[in-house]
């Protein structure tokens, strides 16, 4: 979804987690009304990546792996299946120590695009159906 700042990316996004209730039409996700469901169950299946997306002061791998999860065995194929899927490869080919590149703190040694992309890998790991991103045009 690209809106300008105040178009409302933020407000659809809360409406889809169903933290706001719809005073009239339907919302669906795969042709079924979020409204059928509890919203536990459908949070499960939606991926949200925030515009301003904060890592941990690791490497690019473990900030991807925080995504998993609980108790879950990440393998490599894991691990470079998100990079595709959330577009990484050209970044991390990029970097000097490739995945085991630190990220700084909070993620600052990336740009926000990127910091977003590694957020989005997360999801990846995270088995959702949907990922909703909140990017500033």
């Amino acid at each position: 979804m690209w809106l300008q700042s105040g178009g409302g990316k933020s407000t659809v996004l809360k409406l889809l987690c169903r933290y706001y209730d719809l005073d009239s039409g339907q919302i669906c996700v795969d042709g079924m009304p979020i409204d059928s469901v509890t919203q536990s169950s459908l949070l499960a299946t939606i991926g949200v990546v925030p515009q301003d997306t904060v890592l941990f002061s690791d490497t690019v791998r473990a900030n991807i792996a925080y995504g998993a999860p609980y108790e879950s065995v990440i393998t490599q194929g894991d691990i470079q299946r998100a990079i595709r899927e959330a577009q990484l490869e050209a970044f991390v080919d990029s970097q000097p120590d490739g995945l085991d590149s630190d990220v700084g703190e909070r993620g600052l040694q990336l740009s926000g695009g990127e910091r977003q992309r590694v957020a989005i890998a997360r999801t990846v790991l995270k088995g959702t159906t949907t990922t909703a991103a909140s990017i500033e045009a």
